[in-house]
């Protein structure tokens, strides 16, 4: 009740959903790319090792740089944006370029950014919301967009190929039909989460109670 009682949470479900989706549908191209470039086994794992040790890198730099910086001083609304807006461009070039160059650096940017700029706007979306109730929700949340975004990335997959003749190396066309989305919720989340703020900074005590 809690849950889909509030527009405002009901909009943190769509977000974290649409982008563990196309997370998922992001991993499959990649890995299509890479089984189709990389025939052999040993040369294959080299490259995943490879792969993994850069995207460590590049996910720390930005957990450590880009994170802190990005909500300073665009606010939380714009640095929800990046990894819609960034994914969107690159899905896009991937969908005319399904080279593993161009798989690999947009598969490193939505790992880098979900660890890092994502995961903490993700986080401060909560913050408005009191205690009791956060502590209710949130793993319910976490639950249902593991579970929901997983079920529907693999419905589209599995129905990109037969239904629209789209080949794995090609999956980021179903990015760019999820990405409209992810940004309007991106944007209205970002209202909610403005109006939240306003009111509780409105009345600091009753915002003390809310949030204990």
């Amino acid at each position: 009740r809690l849950l889909f009682g509030s527009r405002y949470l009901l909009l943190i479900v769509a977000l974290v959903m649409i982008a563990k989706a196309s997370s998922t549908i992001l991993d499959n191209q990649w890995n299509s790319v890479v089984e189709k470039t990389i025939l052999e086994k040993n040369a294959r794992t080299a490259f995943f090792g490879g792969f993994s040790a850069l995207l460590n890198g590049v996910a720390f730099f930005l957990q450590l740089v880009v994170t802190s910086y990005a909500l300073r001083h665009l606010g939380i609304g714009i640095s929800l944006l990046l990894l819609p807006v960034g994914l969107c461009v690159g899905a896009g070039a991937t969908v005319f370029w399904p080279v593993l160059v161009v798989s690999s650096v947009v598969r490193i940017y939505d790992l880098g950014m979900n660890y890092s700029v994502n995961q903490l706007g993700k986080e401060i979306l909560y913050l408005p919301i009191s205690s009791h109730v956060r502590y209710r929700v949130k793993p319910l949340i976490d639950m249902l967009a593991f579970r929901g975004s997983k079920g529907l990335a693999g419905l589209l997959i599995s129905l990109a190929s037969p239904l629209l003749g789209i080949p794995d190396e090609k999956l980021g066309v179903l990015v760019l039909i999820l990405a409209p989305l992810w940004i309007l919720a991106a944007w209205a989340v970002r209202d909610e989460y403005m109006q939240s703020i306003r009111k509780l900074l409105s009345n600091p005590k009753e915002g003390r109670k809310a949030l204990h």
